[in-house]
């Protein structure tokens, strides 16, 4: 049976300690995989990511007031107009870069949502 050279195992081993150290943060993170709005407007910013994510796949901002979005999710970080408001979502470290995602939520000329994503800045 042919022996792997040293240097090839130290490489896999520490590929597997990296994915360690970030799944170790991923699977922490997903216990804020739902949106509490309590919870939102208490939590850091960085914990805050995993619920927008949430309310993001089941649709829970569609169609709503900026009065109602406002009253889930607290005062926006920036409100450029009437039309858009943003909020901070913290520092998101991975293992290629460190990302500072922002939920984007933009309302139509009736004042309701019409548009929501989340961006991510390097």
């Amino acid at each position: 049976m042919k022996r792997w050279p040293e240097y090839v195992l130290f490489g896999l081993f520490i590929l597997f300690a990296a994915w360690l150290v970030d799944a170790g943060s991923t699977i922490d993170e997903l216990r804020f995989y739902r949106f509490d709005s309590r919870q939102w407007q208490q939590a850091a910013p960085s914990q805050r990511y995993f619920m927008a994510q949430y309310l993001l796949d089941k649709d829970h901002l569609a169609h709503r007031s900026r009065e109602e979005v406002i009253n889930m999710l607290g005062n926006p970080a920036t409100s450029s107009d009437a039309k858009r408001v943003s909020y901070d979502l913290g520092r998101k470290r991975g293992l290629a870069m460190d990302a500072e995602p922002r939920l984007f939520i933009v309302f139509d000329k009736d004042g309701r949502v019409s548009d929501c994503h989340i961006v991510s800045s390097t």
